[in-house]
């Protein structure tokens, strides 16, 4: 579900030429709070979706977050850094935090300050755009018993490995599965929170203040709910015929590899990915 809009910023309030008392720099960053209200823990992921810079912009490194930028997660302790992935060359970002029941936690989208940017007395950061948060489906091993037509009941060993008889050794199945069955309740408050920067930060006199408002939820309201997306079951299905063959025919791992990588990659060809 979408939240809300953000924007990061580093950059003078003025430009120059501007006067001292005006040409200090703002440093703004995003805040999230997140409240898990059911009895159970969650995994979260959250996206940011960037407006990406215009053809021909002048200097588009500065409005995209690529090693300019920190995703700090806290519950109630020491700040983490969470890694911040892209989806290619998209203008997506996302993460994945853990959220335990009845618990709220701290997402910070945050510009970084490196000494090269708090020398600057110009600095153009300037990232903007939409975040969401979902439930996506979770990463477990096939623990259940199967029949393999061999006469013998999949046994799953302590690694969630099938395992049947001595003359086949286990292999791990996997699947994605759904982390709820029923939509789950979230408290959302997205903020903007920012510092003003004097141009010279080794004057004796700091001139420091602060700024922070609440931002306009998507939905409109801060207690939401969010719909699990489904997880993939797909691989059990028409190919695992073949994957049984490949197995009861085994005679060692190394001679019937490549004939049992063929038969999980057909999974992927059936909308599992």
């Amino acid at each position: 579900m979408e939240i809300s809009t953000f924007e990061l910023l580093v950059k003078p309030i003025a430009p120059p030429p501007a006067s001292a008392d005006v040409a200090r720099r703002v440093v703004q960053g995003y805040f999230l709070t997140v409240s898990n209200l059911e009895e159970r823990n969650f995994r979260f992921r959250i996206d940011f979706f960037i407006s990406l810079p215009n053809p021909g912009f002048g200097d588009p490194n500065s409005r995209i977050p690529d090693g300019k930028v920190s995703l700090l997660y806290d519950v109630a302790g020491q700040n983490t850094e969470l890694t911040l992935s892209r989806d290619g060359l998209t203008n997506r970002y996302f993460a994945f935090f853990d959220l335990p029941a009845g618990k709220t936690a701290s997402v910070q989208l945050l510009p970084k300050l490196t000494p090269e940017i708090l020398a600057n007395p110009n600095p153009q950061l300037e990232i903007r755009g939409y975040a969401s948060i979902s439930l996506p489906p979770i990463f477990r091993r096939f623990t259940g018993p199967l029949d393999l037509d061999n006469g013998t009941d999949a046994i799953a060993d302590t690694n969630g490995s099938i395992a049947t008889d001595v003359s086949i050794r286990p292999i791990p199945v996997p699947q994605f599965i759904a982390q709820s069955k029923v939509p789950v309740s979230v408290l959302l408050t997205p903020e903007v929170r920012g510092t003003f920067l004097p141009r010279d930060l080794n004057a004796g006199n700091l001139d420091v203040d602060q700024i922070s408002y609440s931002l306009p939820l998507a939905s409109g309201k801060a207690l939401n709910l969010i719909s699990p997306e489904p997880g993939w079951r797909n691989f059990i299905g028409q190919n695992l015929d073949d994957i049984q063959a490949v197995l009861k025919s085994s005679a060692s791992d190394l001679e019937n590899s490549k004939t049992l990588v063929e038969a999980l990659a057909k999974l992927e060809t059936n909308g599992v990915a």
